[in-house]
């Protein structure tokens, strides 16, 4: 019994660190030119920067997703049969986010490529997570604080929307309760 206690107490500090998630998703839905949904349509995405892919085909549903994404700007084309090819530019992924792409394929040859150049709305309708990226630039271009000359990184939480102080330790994100800010990634 002592064993098994002490497995699952193992077990803790491991489901802290997938709850620290530095990672994003991008998901969509496939339709076709009379809105119902594609199945079987091949897409790949491609990280701008390392010109890395991945690959997954639409279900039933037209439905797709790509989890687990390393943060930056990818690239996404799908091809189906009877379908022109579409290719999305500037899809931004960001940290725990989830940029959605529905993508309306048009009737056509394979041979023919439609490109798009969008970014994606960061919209989450599929979680009530709500969160904020600053990036190096911004963290660097921020005023010192008066008292040390060190960044606090509690600070930047104030850069938020939806952040309201109500005392020292007490905030609220969001409207949520007391202590919502205990949680970075």
């Amino acid at each position: 019994m002592r064993t098994i206690r002490l497995s699952l107490l193992s077990l803790i500090p491991l489901v802290a660190l997938f709850a620290q998630a530095d990672r994003g998703s991008v998901v969509g839905t496939i339709t076709d030119p009379s809105g119902g949904f594609v199945a079987g349509v091949s897409l790949q995405l491609r990280n701008e920067a390392t010109n890395l892919d991945y690959n997954t085909v639409s279900k039933e549903s037209g439905s797709f997703a790509f989890l687990n994404l390393p943060v930056g700007a990818y690239r996404l084309t799908a091809q189906g049969k009877g379908f022109q090819s579409q290719e999305i530019k500037g899809i931004d992924v960001q940290v725990n986010q989830q940029a959605r792409i529905d993508i309306a394929l048009r009737v056509g040859e394979v041979t023919q490529t439609v490109e798009v150049s969008a970014s994606a709305a960061m919209i989450q309708s599929e979680s009530t997570d709500v969160g904020e990226v600053i990036d190096n630039k911004r963290f660097l271009d921020l005023p010192l604080t008066l008292g040390g000359g060190i960044r606090n990184p509690s600070s930047f939480i104030f850069l938020s929307p939806g952040v309201a102080v109500n005392g020292t330790w007490e905030n609220h994100i969001g409207g949520g309760g007391s202590f919502t800010d205990q949680v970075y990634y």
